[in-house]
């Protein structure tokens, strides 16, 4: 897959090997256009991750670019490191959520932008295809800062305490069931979380594994979420919570083990944290039911493209304090417009231990929200999307509706909302599909299935 819309993300050793990062690297230093960059890197857990950073290291110094060193940490993390440290350009390398096989690289500028087709990206992949074949360099030395990552996370962790201190006496009677995936949020919020030594946090898959074999790294999988939903009625826990692959991703569960979706803590975030909010920020995925709340709270939505820079661009452009996409990313103004599952995870605890009966009264399925599913389609609906696409507005044009063409296909009709889309991260084809009632939303996933599979 290699470039994306806004990131680099393909299979180790078939489509992403040491020599492509080596390249890149000397490629970073030509587009950043200053005799010697600073450029920091940091990488996941997985397996190739460090030899790829240690290529691009390699690839920096070999055009006399200045390689900065942090190493194993979370996206979140990185994007604190990015804008303390204020290098010329950063590196984040992983694949995020997709299987171990894979891996990538996520770029920001000298400002802690994200680097995406319309800020660079384009550049970037120009500038790799036109690398001449002789760029191997005999050189063994390069040059290298390493920064002292215990000592960045200590003030990661002093942040935290400040943005959103836990209140530790509710968490010492009541259980919270937190599962790190194997990944990078072990490294970072888990360690701040096991610091706080609070008798109620229960920990699954906090030891670190490459492979993710406990389960699945993307937290929206089924087969991802059977250990903790298992936990949290073992345990009779008031609620849990799952991280991805990389720790910028955090999907959260009630106490019987249901899925809590996205817009339901969007709402709670909302009315708790930013009641006084004119406009918020979301994905075209958000649908109908969150679209009706704001309307009712009178707050302006701003719909965005699925994706890091277009949420980003979208919350400092129009000086919003919060958006949010519907896979579980929330994004805050007062991080740098970034996305941060570690300071979520702490404003849903700290709402849980001052309105317990609140939150279970919000978060118990079917309720303040509409019937909805997700279904995906393979890599051959996929290549026909624009056919698909044509037929599904050609049907849904003699409905009572409007259409909207800002990410993929949406339709808002009063009763029902859909999004067809093509994902950004990897080939397949989604469609995301809410209605009234559940009567009503089967109809109309029967009606679209048949248009897509025709």
């Amino acid at each position: 897959m290699l470039f994306s819309e806004y990131d680099i993300r393909g299979i180790w050793q078939k489509e992403i090997n040491k020599d492509f990062a080596l390249k890149l690297g000397k490629v970073l230093v030509a587009f950043s256009r200053k005799k010697q960059p600073r450029i920091l890197i940091n990488f996941d857990t997985r397996s190739s991750s460090p030899i790829l950073a240690r290529y691009l290291i390699r690839g920096v110094s070999q055009v006399k670019g200045k390689a900065i060193l942090g190493g194993k940490v979370s996206t979140p993390f990185h994007y604190f490191l990015t804008k303390k440290i204020k290098p010329d350009l950063s590196v984040m390398i992983t694949a995020s959520h997709n299987p171990p096989q894979w891996n990538g690289f996520k770029l920001f500028n000298k400002r802690g932008e994200v680097i995406y087709k319309e800020n660079g990206l384009k550049k970037i992949q120009e500038l790799l295809n036109s690398l001449k074949e002789n760029h191997q360099s005999k050189k063994k030395k390069f040059s290298l800062e390493k920064i002292n990552l215990k000592e960045w996370q200590k003030k990661y962790f002093q942040y935290l305490e400040k943005e959103s201190p836990l209140k530790k006496d509710f968490w010492q009677k009541n259980k919270f069931v937190f599962d790190f995936s194997n990944g990078g949020s072990s490294l970072v919020i888990g360690r701040f979380l096991k610091k706080s030594k609070i008798k109620g946090f229960l920990f699954l898959n906090k030891k670190i594994d490459a492979f993710f074999r406990k389960h699945p790294s993307n937290p929206l999988l089924k087969e991802s979420q059977k250990q903790i939903k298992r936990k949290i009625l073992e345990e009779k826990a008031i609620a849990g919570a799952i991280f991805d692959g990389d720790g910028d991703r955090v999907v959260f569960f009630n106490q019987k083990g249901e899925i809590i979706p996205a817009i339901v803590i969007a709402k709670l975030l909302i009315e708790n944290y930013f009641p006084r909010s004119k406009r918020i920020v979301s994905d075209v995925l958000s649908g109908l039911s969150f679209k009706n709340f704001l309307q009712e709270k009178k707050i302006k939505i701003i719909y965005s493209k699925v994706g890091t820079p277009y949420i980003y661009f979208s919350l400092k452009k129009k000086k919003t304090k919060f958006g949010f996409e519907s896979s579980g990313h929330f994004y805050y103004a007062s991080f740098w417009n970034y996305d941060n599952a570690d300071l979520t995870l702490l404003k849903i605890l700290n709402l849980i231990s001052s309105q317990p009966k609140k939150w279970q009264e919000n978060c118990l399925l079917q309720r303040n929200f509409l019937p909805r599913e997700e279904i995906n389609f393979d890599r051959e609906k996929y290549r026909n999307y624009q056919k698909i696409k044509e037929r599904i507005k050609k049907r849904f044009s003699r409905e009572k509706g409007k259409f909207d063409c800002l990410d993929g296909l949406s339709f808002f009709a009063e009763n029902y909302w859909f999004n067809l889309r093509k994902s950004k991260t990897t080939p397949i084809l989604r469609l995301n599909v809410e209605a009234n009632s559940e009567k009503e939303l089967k109809k109309i996933k029967k009606e679209l299935i048949s248009l897509i599979e025709r």
